[in-house]
């Protein structure tokens, strides 16, 4: 009987180390969960027609947000989108809706709508303000819609995971009015109480937040965009829904929210123009959501010359340059040259088709409201612009002036193109059209469009002033918000950096081992990039390992060690656990031996 106990004993983590390891295998799929609310005062319910719809704004029209997304990310990202239910929420929709409105005459907030919430601004006295900050009230109500949107959908299979949660409700009663609930965004789910929260007014009474989930799955970002936004009666339209599937991608607004200045325009979709359909995201924005890579899509132009340039929504390797002159010691700023062939995937309302050239201040990116540098990126949001985008200046009146718009009139003022007084921009005078750092010094580059080619690609020419001594810059790894860490060359390299990125840590890495993709997925960049901003890491440990290549040869192996989470390999746990069952049967086993023999011989005695 003992033997039998202890044979089970013995199976039963084996059994559990063979289940696990082929548990492993299967992958979790992760989805776009999208769910439709009416409300109990709907007038315009879902039907078949919208439910037509919506599939193919999510998924089978050319323009649709998995379309969009594959062809912005050049394949990396697949959004997968199911369609888990249709919710019926007995509440009307005027309770999601703002209480008050703005009397700019009478200079006072007057109750429109006694059910919905209190959207009034609130100063740092307590009183209601013009401005300072928000009531909570908004934060709970919209909380409580997606908790409602959620409760009672069926459970998902079991290898799947949400990756966001997009919210539609039916056709609204009455107008959306920007920063309200029903103004499409995208956040994160909440799951902590509403009194942490330091960007909102408090009131008095907090109330309960519950966890958002769709059975046992939790909801971490979700989109809420209304299907007026979608659809409006005659047109299907992904733009916005676009837009902000893009947020829950890590990309930020490239818009400004304090001034009226274009800076982008409709040359990324995160630019905040409407376009005819979503156009791509600038080569800068992709190579920083880790779509292209910089030293593969985007080189350095380092002198002078003819260069060639595909479209940037082509499948081309080399989708843009970058130029970074000396001045990037002091200033953090380059530029970058691409070509737009509008119409094939960046179509606008006019003909913009040409070379674009814009600044790039990565730093600037991460400013806060306070104007204070964070982690946190920001894009253009706040502050100075992480990306400006040239625009042609005009004569008014005997003054000139740089244009506020990026297009109109069919004339694109951002690009240089085949039409007359368009064809090069820059000069070498501090004046209207140079190619400017922010602090108005002209760096005295200049790009001319010579002409396009059979295959679709045009040839430019860049002139570069002669370039000082380049400065050095210290050789680090700095970390960014989410897990994106840049890495800068050593100044002194020239030549090429080889970078690998590894899981565990390699003891007394080779240079030669490193080159040969021994160790991994080996990135070659120019040091003439500067830096190179490594994919996100997801949280998890890693180690990344940087060699330099010169006429030389190869230099020393350089070790980072990014902390985080630690990247445990669950079938490595399973094979222990069984590992630890076969020794501690093994040892009960020796046990009773051993005690069995000492009561024998104690009987003997």
């Amino acid at each position: 009987m003992k033997k039998r106990v202890l044979s089970v004993l013995l199976i039963v983590p084996m059994l559990f180390c063979l289940v696990g390891s082929l548990s492993c295998k299967q992958e979790k799929t992760p989805i776009n969960a999208v769910v439709t609310v009416e409300f109990s005062d709907t007038e315009a319910p879902f039907t078949k027609e919208s439910d037509d719809l919506l599939e193919k704004a999510f998924i089978s029209d050319e323009n649709s947000l998995k379309n969009y997304v594959y062809k912005n990310s050049s394949g990396r990202v697949v959004v997968n989108t199911s369609f888990v239910g249709k919710v019926k929420i007995q509440k009307k929709i005027d309770y999601f809706m703002p209480r008050y409105e703005y009397n700019y005459s009478e200079g006072e907030y007057i109750e429109v709508n006694p059910i919905g919430y209190d959207n009034r601004l609130y100063g740092e006295d307590g009183e209601v303000a013009t401005s300072g900050k928000q009531s909570v009230e908004r934060f709970y109500r919209e909380q409580e819609l997606l908790f409602l949107a959620t409760q009672g959908l069926k459970s998902l299979g079991k290898h799947i995971t949400v990756k966001n949660l997009t919210v539609i409700p039916s056709k609204l009663n009455r107008g959306v009015v920007t920063n309200t609930i029903f103004w499409p965004h995208q956040s994160i789910s909440y799951t902590g109480s509403g009194e942490e929260l330091s960007s909102v007014y408090q009131m008095t009474v907090s109330k309960e937040i519950k966890e958002v989930k769709i059975g046992n799955k939790p909801i971490n970002s979700y989109i809420l965009i209304p299907y007026a936004f979608i659809y409006n009666g005659e047109e299907l339209m992904t733009n916005t829904l676009c837009h902000e599937y893009m947020h829950s991608l890590g990309a930020p607004d490239l818009y400004s929210y304090e001034n009226s200045k274009e800076a982008v325009g409709e040359f990324d979709i995160m630019g905040g123009k409407d376009t005819a359909i979503p156009n791509l995201s600038l080569s800068y924005v992709r190579a920083k959501l880790g779509f292209i890579d910089e030293g593969k899509h985007i080189l350095p132009i380092t002198q002078s010359g003819e260069y060639r340039l595909f479209p940037a929504e082509s499948d081309s390797e080399v989708k843009a340059y970058k130029i970074t002159q000396s001045e990037y010691i002091s200033k953090g700023e380059s530029f970058y040259i691409e070509y737009r062939n509008l119409g094939k995937g960046s179509l606008t309302e006019v003909d913009t088709e040409g070379i674009i050239i814009y600044r790039v201040n990565q730093d600037n990116g991460y400013i806060n409201q306070s104007g204070e540098q964070t982690n946190r990126w920001s894009g253009n949001t706040y502050g100075e612009n992480e990306v400006y985008l040239f625009r042609y200046w005009r004569e008014l009146f005997g003054f000139s002036e740089q244009r506020d718009e990026i297009t109109k009139n069919d004339i694109c003022y951002a690009t240089v193109a085949d039409k007359e007084g368009y064809k090069i921009y820059g000069n070498t005078e501090v004046s209207k059209n140079a190619i400017t750092y922010s602090d108005g010094q002209n760096s005295g580059i200049t790009v001319e469009y010579l002409g396009k080619n059979s295959d679709g690609s045009v040839n430019v020419r860049v002139d570069i002033p002669p370039q000082s001594q380049r400065e050095s810059i210290a050789q680090s790894l700095t970390a960014r918000v989410g897990n994106y860490h840049t890495l800068y060359f050593d100044g002194n390299k020239r030549g090429n950096a080889h970078i690998v990125v590894c899981e565990n840590k390699i003891r007394r890495a080779k240079a030669q081992k490193l080159v040969e993709g021994k160790y991994g997925k080996v990135i070659t960049v120019s040091t003439d990039l500067l830096k190179y901003d490594l994919a996100r890491f997801g949280g998890y440990e890693r180690y990344v390992y940087l060699c330099y290549e010169d006429e030389n040869g190869l230099s020393a192996v350089s070790e980072y060690h990014v902390k985080g989470i630690k990247n445990v390999n669950i079938i490595t746990v399973v094979i222990v656990a069984g590992v630890v069952g076969f020794l501690l049967p093994s040892a009960v086993i020796k046990g009773l031996t051993v005690i069995k023999k000492r009561r024998s011989e104690k009987h003997e005695n």
